[in-house]
């Protein structure tokens, strides 16, 4: 994979006229592979071999979709690293299943950026789950020593192909006044900058 370069404002994370462009659904980069025909399949290629890449390299296990049913309502992909072994595994019965620890990973369809939250897959006779849907409030949440290594590799990775990891700290600066997301991510009415990058309408 070739590497990306971008020139980004860094004052802060999301201008003005790139939060009404997100909200629109489209790109914020005149790059590939946002910029190209289909900005939403160019970029689901571009991540499904970032992903391949990535869960090669660190060795993990990836849980994701990249279906285009998801591409209707889900402006990010959204993407789990885990292991199955006992340095990540956070519970085990017999009658339940096991549960392990996983970085989640939230990708933008419109832009280079993406954030981390911890998360866990979880195995079950019934099959299988992610079981923490995205909010403002988890991003960086990262304390499983486990998970705190392997999205140090999985950044540094990422940042190869030229993406640029969006902190809580920016994501939660407000939306100016009067402008809504169609989101199921925030029900307050509070939306800020996590909702524009980051919009969920199922």
């Amino acid at each position: 994979m070739e590497l990306l370069e971008f020139n980004l404002p860094s004052e802060s994370l999301l201008k003005p006229h790139e939060i009404r462009l997100l909200l629109k659904g489209k790109p914020i980069v005149d790059l590939p592979p946002w910029n190209e025909g289909a900005p939403y399949h160019a970029a689901t290629q571009f991540y499904k071999n970032l992903v391949a890449e990535i869960a090669s390299r660190t060795h993990a296990v990836v849980e994701t979709r990249y279906d285009a049913a998801s591409v209707e309502y889900s402006s990010y992909i959204e993407v789990l690293f885990f292991r199955k072994h006992r340095d990540f595994l956070l519970h085990s019965a017999p009658n339940i299943g096991e549960e392990y620890a996983a970085l989640q990973v939230l990708m933008s369809r419109f832009s280079p950026y993406y954030s981390f939250m911890e998360s866990s897959k979880v195995f079950t006779v019934r099959g299988s789950a992610i079981t923490i849907l995205p909010e403002l409030t988890m991003i960086d949440n990262l304390h499983h020593p486990e998970i705190t290594r392997l999205a140090s590799d999985v950044q540094t990775l990422c940042a190869e192909r030229g993406l640029i990891r969006a902190y809580r700290e920016n994501l939660q600066e407000p939306l100016e006044s009067g402008l809504k997301v169609s989101t199921w991510l925030t029900d307050d009415g509070n939306y800020t900058q996590f909702d524009a990058l980051f919009q969920l309408d199922d």
